[in-house]
């Protein structure tokens, strides 16, 4: 059973109607529908304040001929020409009457927060009773924290911009609800609940951390020494100091032998000064005496020099060991670069 009451359709031609759902009626599988931001209001061009009105009668009288069909398309296509409390209601009526309860809630809303001034008590309170119906079916999200602006999505679908002018209507299932906004860090929760709840869901944003400067160079920061000098150096230079020796000494008795050998096959030869000359018929031995001779020199100069390394390995570990030290023994200065294409870290260490 429907009973008619007054609501006052604010357009360039006035018209009296309204509607009110006062008792039970059969009710059909409810349609899914994505979460949207409250429709925001504004008086329409005359043209379509004119058009809304027309559609908003022929919708009135589908209503009285229990065409529901052609009512929510009817109230519907007047609620996209002119968003006024009275079109909301009416359109959230025939919306509840077939089991769209998100769909009704949100139109609900939207005309018990824009009540027109001509709105009786008996018609505002047929709109509570009807939002307070539509929520019994729904999960009512009271988004707040959010920074001003910042843009709220449901599900990854953009509802508004924060603050939200009232509460959002969901499904009765899991949602992801998010806020994004230039200058804070992006966030999402995601929330779930049974029909007939409401959550306050907090989003809010922390600010992104401040860009570096182009280049911005670091105090220097000292490194105090409480200790004695690092003993790697000293591995490192004594392993090499003793390598040197070891080698230079096996180098040196090898080209002692070299000699050896090369006195010993001259002795072989008669004693005549050009026994090796042009000429000899001493070829060979002549030969093994300046091979012996040869590996003498290379081997005594690689004796030399193995010593030389080793040496001044040693040396430079025991300078590195026993070399004064201040308590504070280091310093170095770090330094960034940033610039567009490039960045780099510069230091600098004073021993």
């Amino acid at each position: 059973m429907w009973r008619n009451f007054n609501f006052r359709f604010n357009s360039s031609s006035e018209v009296a109607c309204g509607l009110v759902l006062a008792s039970a009626v059969v009710c059909v599988s409810p349609r899914p529908a994505a979460a949207q931001t409250e429709p925001e209001t504004g008086s329409a061009s005359p043209a379509d304040a004119e058009r809304a009105a027309a559609l908003f009668q022929r919708a009135k009288a589908a209503v009285a001929a229990d065409n529901l069909h052609d009512a929510l398309r009817g109230f519907r296509d007047a609620w996209e020409l002119s968003k006024t409390s009275e079109v909301a209601a009416n359109l959230a009526i025939v919306e509840a009457a077939f089991g769209h309860h998100r769909d009704a809630a949100e139109h609900f809303g939207f005309a018990l927060s824009h009540l027109s001034p001509s709105t009786t008590d008996e018609q505002k309170q047929a709109i509570v009773s009807g939002l307070d119906a539509a929520k019994r079916y729904v999960l009512t999200l009271v988004i707040q924290g959010a920074p001003a602006g910042a843009s709220i999505s449901i599900d990854g679908v953009v509802i508004g911009r924060a603050p939200l002018a009232g509460d959002v209507y969901v499904e009765p299932r899991i949602h992801e609800v998010g806020a994004d906004a230039a200058g804070y860090q992006s966030m999402s929760r995601r929330i779930q609940s049974s029909a007939g709840s409401t959550l306050v869901v907090q989003l809010e944003l922390k600010p992104v951390p401040a860009a570096h400067s182009p280049e911005v160079a670091a105090e220097p920061k000292t490194v105090r020494s409480s200790k004695g000098p690092s003993p790697v150096p000293l591995f490192v230079g004594g392993g090499i100091a003793v390598a040197g020796a070891v080698l230079g000494t096996i180098l040196w008795v090898k080209a002692d032998q070299a000699d050896k050998d090369a006195l010993d096959r001259t002795s072989a030869l008669p004693p005549d000064p050009n026994a090796c000359g042009t000429g000899t018929t001493y070829g060979s031995e002549c030969e093994g005496i300046h091979e012996a001779y040869v590996a003498e020199d290379r081997n005594r100069n690689l004796s030399i020099a193995s010593f030389a390394v080793g040496g001044a390995a040693a040396a430079g570990t025991l300078l590195y060991w026993f070399w004064p030290r201040n308590h504070l023994a280091t310093s170095a200065m770090p330094t960034a670069i940033v610039t567009p294409g490039y960045a780099a870290v510069r230091a600098s260490w004073n021993w």
